[in-house]
């Protein structure tokens, strides 16, 4: 009767959260698609980044009709998880623009059921779990990044925050060795969905977990097995990261969005700053969109806090640790997204890389909502007035950020593929161009690659024929009358190999960054191929021998429940 009580309470819970959730994204039902910061250039990425994979390239790393037709490394630095999950839609029949709606609604939704379901591990109390949920989902900055930023990766990535943390608690507990290297894998699906923004929660994730060693609420089991499950995943996303780490340095992307030290945030404009569209200009917030944490989740922490002082002997230690670790880290990242963490950012230069410090706002939201269910579990007697004042209250007062806050747009797939520029004339992803790389200036003296064959002679002192073009394989016959330069219409990118009669040759650039070569007289075949660098192919070799590893534990860790539990049915027979 109790278990059948405590499943009710739980359905009832989740079901509450689904119905409160698809509230918050419900403009995200209507026909067509919306303005916002890059939420048009994820379809426009989408389209091409699908015409890539079914051409068969895996992983997607280069996008050869991205940038106009002149290529682009951009899926070798930006997260990609979403986009094979947009293609996999698409091939169901899903438009492009559609995709991108449903990924950011199945991760809004997923992420109030997992914060549920950690709360609910954390405190064990139905009502405060619920309340942190609703919480979680109807934050303003979550609103932010989906209605003003159109941000799909750090969007999604909320899912995962507190997937991450139920799955370490839930291993512990259970001591469930397949929901150790079930937490690896979504560690890799953390990474290759905002590479940041699992940075951020690791970092909180491992600070979590240390404080508990040592205060002795866990033992040392935990931290080693969850140690353990995040080295799986970095195995398994090392095909990402590790080329992502070591070679942004060839394209434009810090020079771009290295310099932090005009998007740092004030406190007042965390606690309130006016919601309208706009893009992020932190210095004049007039003119801003807004960084808005929410205050009825501040005044709740406020609130906890003081509870948490008058009442610090007669709660539950792990409670109150809780308490005290969320708040904490509420008032670091709230602080490292001000200007008053600057002094940081220019001593640790690695920083840099997060371009936007305000980012950290994702982690105070997270953590924001784990207070507010230690909140309703403080307040026993109150509870449930206290969790229906809530719940009612931020939906009440978020319910005009829960919209779409710009305009309506809309265009087919093959609209999207063929565009260059969005529909506010705007060249995206220009920062993850080769440096050196003159996109604009191409552009305008020589308009897009389609108007030109690939494999181009400006002089005309050559016969070019037979030119094939597939993917990342580009094949022609060329016949010179004397030495003549040949252009490729492709940016230059490490990891293009050039062979003339299957000599390897050199290769060099035009004015533009495009691949420029010379071939001597006579008649020469010519094969350019983009390949792996070493640091792209030590990166694949990591994460598939990882996923063999995973693959083999998983098949020990099913043999050892089998012999358990043929074991225990024999036992039983014999004593029969």
């Amino acid at each position: 009767m109790f278990m059948t009580k405590l499943k009710l309470g739980i359905f009832a819970s989740l079901v509450t959260i689904i119905l409160v959730s698809l509230l918050g994204v419900r403009e995200l039902f209507l026909p067509g698609y919306f303005e916002s910061h890059d939420g048009i250039i994820h379809v426009m990425r989408l389209a091409h980044f699908d015409e890539a994979l079914r051409a068969g390239q895996f992983p997607v790393r280069w996008l050869s009709t991205w940038m106009a037709g002149y290529g682009s490394p951009i899926f070798n630095f930006n997260y990609t998880f979403p986009f094979y999950l947009g293609s996999f839609l698409h091939a169901f029949g899903l438009s492009f623009q559609s995709g991108i709606e449903v990924l950011l609604i199945t991760g809004y939704l997923l992420s109030g059921i997992f914060c549920f379901l950690f709360l609910k591990e954390l405190i064990g109390n139905n009502l405060a779990a619920t309340v942190g949920s609703i919480l979680y989902t109807w934050a303003p900055y979550r609103f932010t990044n989906i209605f003003i930023r159109g941000a799909l990766g750090e969007a999604t990535s909320f899912l995962f925050l507190p997937l991450v943390f139920y799955l370490a608690v839930k291993t512990y507990k259970l001591k469930n060795g397949r929901l150790q290297l079930l937490s690896g894998f979504v560690w890799a699906l953390f990474i290759l969905t905002n590479n940041l923004i699992a940075a951020f929660g690791a970092f909180l994730f491992f600070i979590y977990l240390i404080c508990l060693v040592i205060l002795r609420l866990a033992n040392l089991n935990l931290l080693k097995n969850s140690f353990f499950a995040f080295i799986l995943g970095l195995g398994l996303s090392a095909f990402f990261w590790l080329p992502s780490l070591s070679e942004t340095k060839f394209t434009s992307y810090l020079e771009v969005y290295g310099d932090v030290k005009n998007q740092f945030v004030s406190l007042a404009s965390v606690l309130y700053s006016p919601w309208h569209y706009a893009y992020a200009v932190p210095s004049n917030q007039e003119f801003s969109m807004s960084f808005q944490i929410g205050l009825v989740q501040i005044a709740v922490a406020i609130i906890t806090f003081i509870i948490f002082l008058t009442k610090f002997k007669k709660v539950k230690s792990i409670l109150n640790f809780n308490a005290a670790f969320f708040i904490l880290i509420t008032i670091f990242s709230i602080f490292m997204s001000s200007g008053f963490a600057s002094s940081i950012y220019k001593i640790i230069l690695a920083l840099s890389i997060i371009s936007f410090p305000w980012r950290f706002l994702a982690v105070a939201t997270f953590s924001l909502a784990i207070i507010a269910g230690i909140f309703i579990a403080y307040m026993k007697n109150f509870s449930i007035l206290l969790a229906v004042s809530i719940s009612f209250g931020v939906i009440f007062l978020y319910w005009p950020y829960s919209k779409i806050a710009s305009w309506k747009f809309s265009a087919t797939d093959s609209e999207y593929r063929n565009m260059i520029k969005t529909n506010i004339n705007f060249l995206p992803d220009t920062e993850f161009l080769p440096k050196g790389a003159q996109y604009l200036k191409l552009l305008e003296e020589r308009g897009p690659a389609s108007l030109r064959p690939f494999f181009e002679d400006d002089t005309v002192r050559s016969k070019i024929e037979n030119i094939q073009n597939k993917n990342l394989f580009h094949t022609a016959n060329i016949v010179a009358l004397q030495p003549t330069e040949i252009r490729a219409n492709t940016f230059y990118f490490p990891g293009w190999k050039l062979y003339v009669d299957n000599q390897e040759s050199l290769i060099n650039k035009d004015q533009y960054g495009l691949i420029k070569f010379t071939v001597n007289s006579g008649s020469h075949d010519i094969r350019l191929i983009l390949k792996n660098t070493p640091i792209r192919t030590l990166g694949n070799t990591i994460s598939i021998t990882t996923f063999l590893l995973l693959v083999f534990l998983l098949i020990r860790e099913n043999m050892k429940r089998f012999k358990r539990s043929f074991l225990s049915k024999f036992l039983k027979i014999l004593q029969g």
